[in-house]
């Protein structure tokens, strides 16, 4: 965009958040919430037409790009629709996923012991996930109405 006169930055997807309260200075989720990209599930995950089950990024820009939210309805969970589901609270493994809210303490405990698991232990020391509370759900690829 810098060729073109407009000014833009991105943010890495990750290593941006404070190790004590468990909250990013910047959400790439947040930011996609209000850029009309999708809805938050029970699992505070951002469902979007393509799923959860996905990475973020951001790109911001003073260039005037419309307004053109990829989904405008109310809600994506099924849960949050009324139905059954909740299999993001069944998934975890921890217990940190339930209708409350996340338990960030136990959710980031998981994620440190899965950096330890012999299997995983080739991946970058900033690689933090567990995944658990996205995949195989209604909503991890698509959405799930």
């Amino acid at each position: 965009m810098a060729q073109t006169g407009y000014h833009s930055a991105t943010t890495p997807p990750t290593a941006n958040f404070d190790k004590i309260s468990l909250m990013s200075r910047w959400s790439h989720k947040h930011l996609g919430y209000l850029s009309g990209l999708g809805r938050f599930g029970i699992n505070a995950q951002l469902i979007t037409p393509s799923g959860c089950a996905g990475r973020l990024g951001s790109l911001v820009t003073e260039a005037d790009l419309d307004d053109h939210p990829v989904f405008s309805g109310t809600e994506l969970c099924l849960y949050k629709q009324g139905m059954d589901c909740l299999k993001c609270v069944a998934s975890c493994p921890v217990n940190a996923v339930t209708v409350e809210g996340i338990d960030r303490t136990r959710c980031y405990k998981r994620i440190k012991a899965v950096q330890k698991m012999k299997h995983l232990s080739d991946l970058p020391e900033y690689t933090e996930t567990c995944g658990k509370c996205q995949a195989f759900l209604p909503c991890s690829f698509g959405p799930p109405v």
